[in-house]
């Protein structure tokens, strides 16, 4: 009997699994915001599906838009924009550091919160830790802006292992587990780090850890 003029759909982060929910609710005359962190630059991994969505939207008069902090604003949108009063930017190196701690149960494993550091790389060899999503975005986003044309990209995730006990609302790492990860992204322009992310986030860092592994 109503329909709404938008739905905020805060259910994924991947734009893969995104897109059922964003078709039918386009499809219903609605418009679309998805938090989802890919749909913040949805072209870096799923050009298809962007067009599907793009032609969806215009034949039902609506629109979609992908938003949200990180990506979409801290790690990308705020680097273009202090990049657009410079006359020449050779490279940028962007980092973020961050507490998981405030966060809950699902970001916890994600991140590999209290695992050992076996079972992390375990885990990570199968493809099933999560990390921060929305590198290849924003560097995608960042070189759009840019003019650049990204000839390479990478990510690596490492465990950052912690010497002390450590404990968070949702989360618990013992000393000599993990208390987090240190994730870090490149994007290559014919063969040179053009922009180069880092990103280190882990519950309690205020705490001593120490990082394993050399980039």
């Amino acid at each position: 009997e109503t329909k709404p003029d938008v739905v905020l759909l805060a259910t994924d982060s991947f734009t893969k699994s995104a897109y059922p929910k964003i078709k039918l609710i386009l499809e219903k005359g609605i418009n679309v915001i998805s938090t989802a962190e890919e749909m913040a630059y949805p072209l870096a991994n799923e050009p298809e599906l962007v067009k599907k969505m793009d032609q969806i939207a215009k034949d039902h008069h609506v629109t979609v838009l992908g938003t949200g902090v990180n990506p979409g604003m801290m790690m990308d949108l705020l680097a273009v924009c202090m990049s657009g009063v410079m006359d020449e930017v050779g490279n940028m190196e962007i980092s973020r550091i961050n507490s998981l701690s405030p966060f809950g149960k699902t970001v916890m494993e994600e991140q590999g919160v209290g695992l050992s550091v076996e079972d992390f790389n375990h885990k990570l060899e199968k493809g099933e830790m999560a990390g921060h999503v929305g590198f290849k975005e924003s560097v995608y986003m960042i070189a759009h802006a840019m003019g650049l044309d990204v000839t390479d990209f990478e990510q690596w995730m490492k465990p950052i292992v912690t010497d002390v006990d450590r404990r968070s609302p949702y989360g618990f790492a013992a000393a000599g587990n993990v208390a987090g990860v240190n994730m870090t992204g490149q994007g290559y322009v014919d063969g040179e780090v053009k922009i180069d992310m880092i990103h280190p986030q882990q519950i309690e860092p205020a705490m001593e850890g120490t990082y394993t592994g050399d980039y």
